[in-house]
């Protein structure tokens, strides 16, 4: 007949304490994970939108210059860029 080990309650407590804090840890590390590729992700969105609008700053002053070409002015006014953008030059 074999006699079963005794394992104290404090060693008991004290593993089911640590299994809780191992899950806890876990979950922290996979959280952090998460957020700094979405902040990666939110900072890549950010340059691609600031290019994009970049292009279509620089598209619109070609298509203003080019039409201002055509028209012979020498000098930007509002009537005549407002006159381009109704137009559709753009």
């Amino acid at each position: 007949m074999e006699t079963a080990k005794v394992i104290p309650g404090s060693v008991l407590k004290k593993r089911k304490r640590s299994e809780e804090w191992s899950l806890v840890k876990k979950a922290a590390e996979t959280a952090k994970k998460k957020r700094s590729t979405d902040r990666r992700l939110i900072f890549k969105r950010a340059e691609q939108y600031a290019k994009e609008y970049d292009s279509q700053v620089t598209q619109l002053d070609i298509n203003v210059m080019m039409s201002l070409q055509e028209s012979d002015a020498k000098y930007y006014t509002y009537e005549i860029i407002k006159s381009v953008i109704a137009e559709g030059v753009l």
